[in-house]
């Protein structure tokens, strides 16, 4: 049993008398959302967190060159930086929770016991600390005790590492030309438009809506059938200005971003789904009729094998477009057929073999599927061959009969702003597991969890934690029910018949 110590900053400088003024302010709790969202990522609550965002916490924010600090269970934020609706505010807000429970021995005293406070520095043991825990790389139960300290999140490291290297001029001439271009190519040019809206606010915090409003002088520039689609749900006065439309719009998780897959069980790809979630069909996406191959519908029984083959290979199209990948209804891997779907009729069931498809397709992030069986060792294997830069949200067993719940429950989660170029894979990862905790509690026969192909691990949920164990091993084998492998026979090479 390890000795628990205090870890003590390497600085010895110390706090101005702002910052003692600012965490004697009136503060607020967290919201009810935010404070759920957190204690289910942390394991455990913030009831107690006071929060400062005011004009005096900011400006001894600035005072110590800060986004934020942290002393005991206070926790101050420079200008517009407490946005726990963003991802980026969500990244800031978890790093200073993870102070919190590094400074708890101290949390029930009021920052006036502590006249003296060091200030952390970029590097210090305890920085490098909340960065992991924030990750969710280390559980905050296992946080190191700091004692009294001004814990900081340096003005300097603002942005993520994606940001490095950006200029704003040329992301705001980026949202202008894709203004531009709507009326030629309305569906590229509006991602285009939504993940530029999200890049200003990520890298170039504050960027706000009357920025945009000034970089745009235009307030219509939707075509006006995709202005009616838009609009619906929002004001009359927000729709009457295309900008004030596109700002709330461009903050839908997956805004800029196109999606296909195999979805038969509508888990993600109804109209109100593809309006909650924000992402777009990619070019060629297909319906779950077409793309799936019913055996009724061979030319001749002889013909049957070729036929559906033929079918499948049609999703290459639109899944070479998109950026995430859907799947529902069911998938064999527990049947010795691994990659193949069906829908939900039982008596002339339509067949998707993934199978079919030419690897490697590079440019999908993400894949998330509410059938069985998709992150077990044997369609483990193909996701590797086919998507190779992808993590696989899914079931190591069964799903449940109902996935619509998990569905909706994770898309719920997701940050607003979320860029995969920008920690989008990993806030995805976390709002999956946090679904998972949500909505099977002390479940321990259905194994959700999520893949990450690229470095081989797959992470499911076992009722009470998360076990890691390497994609391709004996112990991530698939439970067997059946075999269905001669019903569907494995294509092997893509380019055969």
């Amino acid at each position: 049993m390890r000795a628990i110590h205090e870890s003590k900053p390497r600085t010895q400088a110390t706090a101005p008398p702002a910052v003692h003024s600012a965490l004697r302010a009136p503060s607020r709790p967290l919201d009810e959302g935010t404070r759920q969202l957190m204690g289910a990522r942390f394991g455990t609550r913030f009831d107690h967190v006071h929060i400062h965002a005011d004009a005096q916490a900011a400006s001894a924010a600035r005072t110590v060159n800060a986004r934020a600090y942290t002393v005991g269970n206070h926790i101050a934020f420079g200008a517009g930086q407490f946005a726990p609706q963003t991802s980026t505010g969500q990244r800031l807000l978890a790093h200073e929770l993870a102070h919190v429970a590094q400074q708890r021995k101290i949390a029930d005293e009021s920052p006036r016991a502590h006249p003296a406070l060091p200030i952390s520095q970029p590097g210090d043991a305890a920085e490098v600390e909340a960065d992991r825990i924030a990750s969710g790389e280390l559980p905050a139960s296992q946080a190191t005790q700091t004692g009294a300290q001004i814990a900081r999140a340096p003005a300097s490291s603002a942005a993520p590492a994606a940001c490095t290297g950006l200029a704003r001029a040329g992301i705001e001439l980026s949202v202008q030309m894709a203004v531009a271009a709507i009326s030629v190519m309305p569906d590229s040019a509006i991602r285009w438009l939504y993940r530029s809206l999200k890049w200003l606010r990520t890298c170039f915090a504050p960027f706000t809506e009357k920025d945009f409003q000034t970089l745009v002088s235009s307030d219509k520039f939707y075509p006006d059938d995709r202005r009616e689609a838009i609009a619906k749900g929002y004001s009359a006065t927000i729709a009457a200005d295309d900008r004030k439309l596109a700002w709330r719009e461009s903050q839908k998780p997956f805004a800029g971003y196109a999606v296909s897959g195999y979805d038969p069980s509508a888990r993600f790809t109804r109209p109100e789904q593809l309006a909650q979630a924000g992402y777009t069909p990619a070019t060629g996406h297909q319906d779950t009729e077409t793309q799936g191959f019913r055996p009724s519908e061979a030319s001749a029984p002889s013909e049957e094998l070729k036929e559906l083959r033929t079918t499948s290979r049609t999703a290459q199209k639109p899944f070479s477009q998109a950026d995430v990948l859907v799947f529902s209804g069911h998938q064999y891997a527990q049947y010795k057929a691994p990659g193949v779907w069906t829908d939900d009729n039982s008596s002339d069931p339509a067949v998707f073999d993934i199978r079919t498809l030419k690897p490697p397709i590079n440019n999908i992030k993400l894949i998330v599927s509410t059938s069985c069986a998709t992150i077990c060792k044997e369609p483990a294997a193909i996701w590797k061959s086919l998507f190779p830069k992808a993590v696989f949200l899914g079931y190591r067993k069964s799903a449940p009969l109902n996935g619509a719940t998990m569905a909706r429950n994770f898309v719920s989660r997701l940050p607003k702003d979320m860029l995969f170029e920008a920690g989008g894979q990993s806030s995805a990862v976390s709002a999956w597991k946090e679904a998972i905790k949500a909505v099977h509690p002390d479940d321990a026969t259905r194994e959700p969890g999520w893949m990450d192909i690229a470095g081989n691990q797959v992470e499911y949920w076992t009722g009470k934690s998360f076990k890691k164990v390497a994609a391709d091993s004996v112990d991530n084998k698939c439970k067997e029910k059946g075999d269905q492998s001669a019903s569907v026979p494995d294509p092997g090479d893509w380019r055969t018949p």
